[in-house]
């Protein structure tokens, strides 16, 4: 999943396990798409804040790539933070910060 989702002209990546999240610090300004995915629970939530402010999120049903489009516009650093909406399901996240233009070329499977 990391290496079809990751953009090597991206701002970085995070991944772990259900519920979970992370800070990326070193994002630079700008307009990115966050690639998001799961495996493991039916869906879950993904969201992206900068200096406290909700930039993005969304629903994510494992098994599939979303795109969610963020205005990065902080130097505080970038905020994701996943959660289930089945408090008692388990499994993997993993969600890249990508160019705007960035477009997944591979599939995966799990």
């Amino acid at each position: 999943m990391q290496t079809v989702l990751y953009d090597s002209d991206g701002q970085g990546a995070l991944s772990g396990d259900l519920p979970g999240g992370g800070d990326l610090m070193s994002v630079k300004r700008g307009s990115y798409v966050l690639a998001a995915a799961c495996i493991g629970a039916d869906i879950v939530h993904v969201a992206a804040r900068a200096g406290g402010q909700l930039i993005g999120a969304s629903d994510v049903p494992c098994g599939a790539t979303v795109r969610i489009p963020i205005s990065y516009e902080s130097s505080r650093g970038l905020e994701i933070r996943v959660t289930r909406h089945d408090p008692k399901s388990t499994g993997s996240w993993y969600v890249s910060v990508n160019r705007a233009s960035w477009v997944q070329t591979t599939s995966y499977a799990f």
